[in-house]
C-alpha cells in the first residue's frame, strides 16, 4: 500500500524504465559506477545525499548506530532512498534505536515511492506484518515525514545542491578546473569537521594525496543535471539489484 497522494509520483517515477534517456547514449554514463570519482572530495562536496549516506555506513559499520541514523536521516533529506531503506530498516528491527514498525513502514514507503523492485518488496512485507493500529498509525503520521522528506519537496532540494555544487567546484578549496583537468584534495587534515579541504594547502601535495580527473568524465551530465541525475539513480539501482557496487571509502574526518 502507498499512500493515494503519492501514486502519481510514483507512475512517473516507474515510466522511466520505460524510456530510452538521452544520457543513455554516453557510454561514460553506462559504464560501472566510478569508484575513484564517487569517493573523491570533490565529488562528495556537490553530493550531499552520498556524502551523507557514505558517513551513515562508516559509523553504522563502527557500531555508532545512533551517529549512523544521523546521517541517514541527512542522506535521506536529499531524496536517497537507500538511507530511507536504511532508516526503514533500523526502526523495523530497533537495530541500535527504539523499535517502531508503523513509522518504519513509512520509510520504506518513501524508499519505494520511484518504483525499485527491492523495496517495494519490502515495503509490502512490512505491510502484512502491521496491525491494524500501526496501519492506521503509519497513515496517519507519515503525512509529516513526506513533507520533509518525500521526493516533491527532497528532489528539489537536491536539485538545487548539484546546481550549487557543480558551480563551486571551479576555483574554489575543492578542487581546480583548468586545462580540461579537475584535481580532487586529498583527505583534510585537521579539519576538526571532517569538510574535504586542501590536504596541507600545496598544489604539489594535493597531487600526491588527492585525485584528479578529467573534465569529460567529472563533469558528465548524468552526475550533475538533475533531469539526468534521477535517471543515473535508476541506473544505480538496478545494477545494485543484481549485485554490489562499490564506490570507494568516505574521507577520514
Amino acid at each position: 500500500m502507498i499512500f493515494p497522494a503519492r501514486t502519481t509520483l510514483l507512475a512517473s517515477a516507474l515510466a522511466l524504465s520505460l524510456v530510452s534517456p538521452a544520457w543513455g547514449q554516453n557510454a561514460l554514463s553506462q559504464a560501472e559506477p566510478d569508484s575513484q570519482l564517487l569517493s573523491s572530495a570533490a565529488f562528495l562536496e556537490g553530493h550531499p545525499d552520498l556524502r551523507f549516506r557514505k558517513r551513515a555506513e562508516r559509523w553504522y559499520i563502527q557500531d555508532q548506530k545512533s551517529r549512523a541514523m544521523e546521517n541517514y536521516r541527512q542522506a535521506a533529506r536529499f531524496a536517497d532512498k537507500h538511507s530511507q531503506a536504511r532508516i526503514a530498516e533500523m526502526l523495523w528491527a530497533g537495530d541500535g534505536v527504539e523499535p517502531d514498525r508503523a513509522i518504519a513502514y513509512v520509510w520504506m514507503d518513501m524508499a519505494a515511492e520511484r518504483g525499485y523492485q527491492a523495496f517495494l518488496a519490502r515495503r509490502e512485507h512490512f505491510w502484512s506484518r502491521l496491525d491494524e493500529t500501526d496501519r492506521a498509525r503509519a497513515l496517519r503520521e507519515g503525512i509529516a515525514l513526506y513533507e520533509t522528506y518525500g521526493d516533491e519537496v527532497a528532489k528539489p532540494r537536491m536539485e538545487r545542491a548539484l546546481i550549487a555544487g557543480r558551480r563551486k567546484v571551479a576555483g574554489s578549496r575543492v578542487g581546480f578546473v583548468g586545462s580540461g583537468t579537475v584535481f580532487s584534495a586529498g583527505p583534510a587534515r585537521g579539519s576538526g569537521g571532517g569538510r574535504p579541504g586542501m590536504a596541507g594547502g600545496a598544489f604539489e601535495e594535493t597531487l600526491r594525496n588527492g585525485q584528479s580527473f578529467t573534465t569529460e568524465r567529472f563533469f558528465d551530465p548524468a552526475y550533475w543535471t538533475p533531469r539526468f541525475y534521477w535517471e543515473w539513480q535508476l541506473h544505480l539501482h538496478t545494477l545494485t539489484e543484481h549485485g554490489t557496487v562499490e564506490v570507494g571509502p568516505l574521507e577520514a574526518e
